[in-house]
């Protein structure tokens, strides 16, 4: 009988350990020997507490760790590629094109100066090197695609003319824009309503799915991962 071949890995972390220095004392282990690996199209569940280092794993992943803190060992590859080797420039690349990350609070992700519809748009005129009107267009089309009612008028609203969850569906859509390969989701329906929460949830689930990426499941509930995720990872 055929074997079904082994789905491709496009994320492999080894033996991560990152710290944050503290004046006069001893620095504060945040993360100590993570090893995780995600294969192609496959969702995996990262369940802890607060505080337990889910949104440093997922940082340390896009290699934005806050400074002073610091990756002190490990490896992180995606795709085959050590990230910590790259530069600054090729690392903004892969962000948004391969990888990109869906935040609990779209408020400090949203510029308030910006219309939501010219947020999207200017994600795909930078990562996909489109004219304005054809990232316009595509940023129209991934309001309609994130469910937000009437994406015509949506385009143009400020970011505090919008409801919590239409906020946080508009930061989906800057998210999943470029059909990114990897999509990190820290803890992206902590602020909604459970109602609410669940609408995102599928629509994110389907939006993955239909671009055939994978996703990191970031959450404190493991309840919502038996419905989303392959496997559950504990941290």
């Amino acid at each position: 009988m055929a074997t079904t071949p082994e789905l491709a890995t496009i994320l492999n972390i080894e033996d991560l350990h990152v710290s944050y220095p503290v004046y006069e004392t001893a620095p504060v282990r945040a993360l100590r020997g993570i090893d995780l690996r995600v294969r192609e199209g496959e969702n995996i569940g990262l369940v802890g507490e607060s505080g337990s280092g889910k949104t440093t794993l997922a940082r340390a992943i896009m290699q934005l760790i806050s400074r002073p803190g610091r990756v002190d060992s490990g490896r992180i590859e995606f795709a085959g590629r050590d990230l910590s080797k790259l530069s600054e420039e090729e690392l903004r690349a892969i962000r948004g094109d391969d990888i990109a990350m869906v935040i609990p609070n779209p408020r400090t992700e949203l510029n308030p100066l910006v219309t939501v519809g010219k947020q999207i748009a200017n994600v795909a005129r930078y990562h996909l090197s489109l004219p304005r009107k054809e990232a316009d267009a595509m940023a129209m089309a991934m309001l309609d695609a994130v469910q937000i009612p009437d994406p015509k008028r949506r385009f143009k609203a400020y970011p505090h003319e919008l409801s919590g969850g239409m906020a946080q569906r508009v930061v989906m859509a800057i998210a999943l824009i470029c059909s990114p390969r990897f999509i990190i989701s820290d803890d992206a329906t902590s602020g909604l309503d459970v109602t609410v929460q669940t609408q995102v949830l599928e629509l994110l689930q389907d939006l993955v799915q239909q671009q055939g990426a994978s996703m990191l499941f970031i959450t404190r509930d493991i309840g919502i991962t038996a419905h989303y995720c392959h496997q559950v990872a504990i941290i």
